[in-house]
C-alpha cells in the first residue's frame, strides 16, 4: 500500500509503497482508510515546531474515515466491515 511518510523534518513527505503486518497482535484493527487529513499539530509536526523527533520516521493522518477489515485478539468495539472515524485518543482500546 502507498503512504506518505515523514522521514525528516522541513522535508516533502516521502510517497512509498509499505507492508503492513499479515498478522493482529493484542489489541490491533486492520483498515482500508478511504480518506484521511493531516491536522495543525502535524504540520507544526513536519516543520519541528517542538524540536527533534525521535519517532522518525513515522507516518501521518490520524484524521480519517475507514472500513474495518479485521481485527486482532481482544477487540470488542468494532467488527470486521463496520466503517469507522479514526482519530488520535488514548482509550483502554477494546
Amino acid at each position: 500500500m502507498k503512504a506518505a511518510i515523514l522521514v525528516e523534518l522541513n522535508q516533502p513527505l516521502v510517497v512509498a509503497d509499505i507492508d503492513a503486518p499479515r498478522d493482529l497482535a493484542f489489541g490491533q484493527v486492520r483498515v482500508k482508510v478511504h480518506y484521511s487529513g493531516i491536522c495543525g499539530a502535524q504540520l507544526n509536526e513536519i516543520e519541528g515546531a517542538k524540536g527533534p523527533d525521535k519517532f522518525l520516521p513515522h507516518l501521518l493522518g490520524h484524521e480519517g474515515s475507514a472500513t474495518v477489515l479485521g481485527v486482532g485478539p481482544v477487540v470488542k468495539t468494532v467488527s470486521k466491515v463496520d466503517w469507522e472515524v479514526m482519530l488520535w485518543w488514548q482509550s483502554d482500546g477494546f
